[in-house]
């Protein structure tokens, strides 16, 4: 390790003193209120706007002159008219549950709806019935035609060779 000789310090003392007169002038600081406050009132009074760029485009105008259009068309009151009644059109679902296959001729009614054409219902087997689906129509028409989803669910023959038909979707007017 270094060792330091001890060498004597010395202490300096400054003293700050002002000459002249004892009390500092109150004009710098007058001023500076007033401009301050001057600064301030400015600031309050004229509120900032951002500048605007303007720009004087000349279009020529061409005067057009004032026109006016009309129309007269005759009408001729037409009354009532009514339209006849149609017959509701849907689908019927046929299930086969025999071994034979059938045929469903064009036409066939059941229950007030009619197919409307012919259909090949394949026979049913271990794994199901056989299905087939027919577009058909209601025979009566209007609203006493209109028939909710299996309202037509008949079985036809003996259960042995029992053929099921329903009549399946909503019936239109």
């Amino acid at each position: 390790m270094y060792q330091v000789d001890d060498e004597p310090i010395e202490t300096t003392h400054l003293y700050v003193v002002r000459e002249g007169p004892a009390h500092p002038s109150f004009a710098p600081i007058v001023l500076s209120l007033f401009t301050l406050s001057l600064l301030i009132v400015l600031g309050v009074v004229t509120p900032y706007t951002q500048p605007v760029t303007r720009l004087a485009l000349r279009i020529p105008a061409v005067p057009l002159a004032v026109r006016s259009f009309s129309a007269s068309v005759a009408i001729i009151p037409t009354g009532v008219r009514t339209y006849p009644a149609t017959s509701a059109h849907g689908i019927l679902t046929i299930t086969n549950g025999s071994v034979i296959a059938q045929v469903i001729p064009d036409g066939f009614t059941i229950q007030g709806v009619a197919t409307d054409r012919a259909v090949f219902v394949p026979a049913g087997s271990a794994d199901g019935y056989g299905k087939a689906i027919v577009p058909a129509h209601a025979l009566m028409s209007g609203n006493t035609g209109n028939l909710p989803p299996l309202a037509v669910n008949t079985v036809i023959g003996s259960r042995a060779e029992s053929k099921r038909v329903e009549w399946c979707g909503r019936i239109g007017e």
